[in-house]
């Protein structure tokens, strides 16, 4: 039996931002180059194992869904490796490969190709697909005749038609009525429970304690913190979010004091009669009363 795992060295993923007319005019008359790069991720490292339950845990920009494209292959890393034993299966943009103008079923078997399926696995997949799909007779309609939560249902079915050995994936998916949607829930249960590693990034604390076991907290493309899940929630919580509290909080109030140093100047300038200009010395007092009373009263 082989040995399931997945493995990152000093992994950083970079991208090129797009650049302003302006910058691009100025940059072609200097003759320069003006290629801005943004780095993705810094310095990942990962080693996971079978039985490895990781939550990817970060606000928004942390670089979580960079790190699942990276481990599904979707990225590749500027330097650093990534290598993996096992069958990757991917939960992240489910639609990603479908091509509008085809119909139902020729997505499905040029899906299952890019899974890497062969054309007899591909063969015996389809009925099982169709079948937990739903869609009938649409099977053989394009894509684009379809609704958002039929495309979702094809996307779905076909996307966990295999079991995986290692899976990656981005939030909790819900699509379709409720009815499908309990189908959708015990199968991605199911998955889940086969899959020898999962790494999931979600907003939802409760359910990365209900799947995982491990968590990474990630912010600007780091990984801050790598333990059980339970310390990796209490370190986002103490170090990530309350930090964050903090310095809003320490920005709010120098915003504040800079009110207050503004009305206290505007007075002594109006006491000492200087001449403020556009303004009348009335205005100018009653400007300065109302910036304080605004600190005194706490508000921003």
């Amino acid at each position: 039996m082989q040995k399931i795992y997945i493995k990152l060295e000093d992994v950083c993923v970079s991208y090129n931002t797009n650049v302003g007319m302006l910058d691009r005019i100025v940059a072609h008359l200097k003759k320069e180059s003006i290629i801005r790069e943004i780095n993705s991720l810094k310095n990942i490292n990962l080693n996971l194992i079978a039985g490895n339950r990781l939550a990817l845990i970060g606000q928004n920009g942390a670089g979580k869904t960079t790190l699942l494209k990276t481990l599904a292959g979707i990225y590749q890393p500027k330097s650093g490796s990534v290598t993996s034993q096992g069958r990757v299966s991917t939960l992240l943009n489910l639609s990603m490969g479908f091509i509008p103008y085809d119909t139902g079923l020729m997505n499905i078997s040029r899906k299952l190709l890019f899974m890497g399926l062969s054309k007899q696995e591909i063969k015996d997949s389809i009925p099982g697909i169709v079948a937990f799909s739903e869609l009938g007779e649409f099977i053989n309609l394009p894509v684009n005749t379809y609704s958002s939560g039929m495309r979702m249902r094809l996307a779905f079915a076909t996307a966990t038609c295999i079991d995986p050995e290692i899976l990656v994936m981005d939030e909790w998916i819900s699509t379709g009525d409720r009815t499908f949607l309990n189908k959708v829930k015990d199968r991605l249960e199911s998955y889940v429970e086969k899959s020898e590693i999962v790494v999931f990034a979600s907003h939802s604390f409760s359910l990365l304690r209900d799947v995982c076991n491990k968590g990474a907290v990630l912010q600007n493309g780091q990984i801050k913190f790598l333990g059980a899940i339970e310390d990796a929630l209490k370190y986002y919580n103490s170090e990530i979010i309350d930090r964050k509290h903090r310095f809003d909080k320490a920005k709010e109030n120098k915003q504040k004091d800079f009110k207050l140093e503004k009305a206290i100047f505007l007075l002594e300038q109006v006491r000492k009669g200087g001449n403020i200009k556009g303004s009348s010395r009335q205005s100018e007092v009653i400007k300065a009363n109302k910036l304080i009373e605004q600190y005194l009263n706490d508000e921003t």
